[in-house]
């Protein structure tokens, strides 16, 4: 091919030019047109007045230590996929823990109770909501195995208004869900009033801004504030979400995107954040 050629052409204006070729590999192709890797040394050898002569090349076949190479690389990547199934399960099984632990307690005392109808609804209302816990965590983890395997040509992307966006998924928040904590969601003027347009996928986008927004509101105390803001910063749209609770500590924040993990103060807490 052209392109060997001219590989090969550089080679030798550099040993002409007096420059030391260092080893490299090339593919070289048979008569038969298999292909297989080489690896090259090559000199420039001078007469006694210093003209050129010939080059003298040492072609060497690395076909074997090739394969070694990628088998070796197959299994450092099988043992990564092992050491990620592990920690998954580790850190899922944590989480599946809670919900049913709660599931059987008020599954046994709903059968030690007779005739108490607030108790039994009460216990009842327990059981729906770590269900639909349960649920949620389950869907989590789908969504995190689509976002793993997807390449990107599985996203609808379109231009998306931040101004309109951002409300809506505000609105989605009823007071049901802040049933622990009664934090309030204030935008910003200038997210509605703003030009903040991006290319985003609205599903995707929508999903996780919902997510960071709820963990907030989550974790934030009584009477306090959840604070949405958007705006431009050079090439840039920024997405703020600031709240008033526990915060998060330095050594926490190499965590911070590890799936399912949370810092410690925030499991021995009551409320469950993403």
């Amino acid at each position: 091919p052209k392109a060997y050629h001219t590989a090969s052409e550089r080679v030798i204006e550099r040993l002409l030019s007096g420059e030391s070729v260092p080893m490299y590999e090339r593919t070289f192709i048979k008569s038969n047109g298999h292909r297989f890797p080489v690896e090259v040394m090559v000199r420039l050898l001078r007469d006694v007045n210093g003209e050129p002569q010939y080059i003298h090349s040492v072609v060497r076949d690395i076909s074997e230590r090739k394969r070694s190479e990628d088998q070796r690389l197959e299994l450092a990547i099988e043992r990564e996929r092992m050491t990620t199934l592990q920690n998954f399960l580790r850190d899922a099984s944590h989480y599946f823990r809670t919900p049913l632990t709660s599931l059987k307690t008020s599954q046994y005392l709903l059968t030690q109770i007779h005739d108490n109808p607030v108790k039994e609804a009460h216990f009842l209302n327990v059981m729906k909501l770590e269900i639909a816990r349960l649920e949620r965590l389950i869907a989590d983890m789908m969504m995190s195995t689509q976002l793993d395997q997807d390449t990107g040509n599985g996203l609808t992307f379109g231009r998306l208004d931040l101004g309109r966006v951002l409300p809506e998924i505000v609105e989605t928040f009823s007071p049901s869900e802040k049933r622990d904590s009664y934090a309030e969601i204030v935008i910003e003027p200038e997210v509605s009033t703003g030009k903040l347009f991006i290319m985003a996928s609205r599903a995707k986008l929508s999903v996780a801004l919902h997510r960071i927004i709820e963990n907030a509101v989550t974790y934030s105390p009584d009477d306090s504030k959840v604070t949405v803001r958007a705006y431009q910063d050079t090439q840039m749209i920024c997405i703020e979400i600031k709240d008033e609770g526990i915060g998060i500590t330095d050594e926490e924040m190499t965590i911070l995107f590890q799936r399912f993990r949370r810092a410690d103060r925030a499991i021995d807490m009551a409320h469950v954040g993403n």
